[in-house]
């Protein structure tokens, strides 16, 4: 025979306790299936999207297991700081949260639409926190334009 030895929850105090040992018998029927399913009850210390993978439950990552929210920004193309060149006129301006892998949708706010338009301005470039306009025209447009920027991804 085993000893195992128990503490007493009240008195704190260790109790010895024979253990008997012997080959198992059969094994009896199955209990009921425990609960295998999240609910508003779940309680747990994971925050955000989860997602599953055929074993255990996970934080979703955004851009990767679901669309990353999209950003709305804008930015503004000061008329004064366009750089005048041989052929064309260029400026580059500061968008914070743009990267190379993003996709950015630009469009002229209303209230620039038409100088936009006239100018031929359009976005050439994408880099790290920057978008880069540019135009054929050597003229630059006379008041400032505010372009509306989309961010996904």
């Amino acid at each position: 025979m085993a000893i195992l030895k128990i503490k007493d929850p009240p008195t704190g105090e260790w109790q010895e306790v024979t253990v008997m040992q012997g080959k198992s018998g059969p094994q009896g029927p199955a209990g009921p299936a425990g609960p295998n399913e999240i609910t508003t009850e779940t309680q747990t210390n994971l925050t955000g999207l989860l997602k599953g993978n055929g074993t255990n439950v996970q934080l979703a990552e955004a851009g990767t297991d679901y669309q990353a929210p999209i950003v709305e920004t804008t930015a503004t193309l000061v008329a004064t700081d366009w750089v005048v060149g041989d052929y064309s006129i260029t400026q580059a301006v500061s968008v914070d949260g743009v990267r190379l892998r993003n996709k950015v949708i630009i469009s002229p706010d209303i209230n620039s639409m038409e100088e936009y338009l006239r100018t031929g301005i359009y976005c050439a470039k994408q880099s790290y926190n920057a978008l880069t306009f540019q135009s054929t025209v050597t003229t630059p447009p006379t008041n400032d334009l505010t372009i509306n920027v989309l961010i996904m991804g």
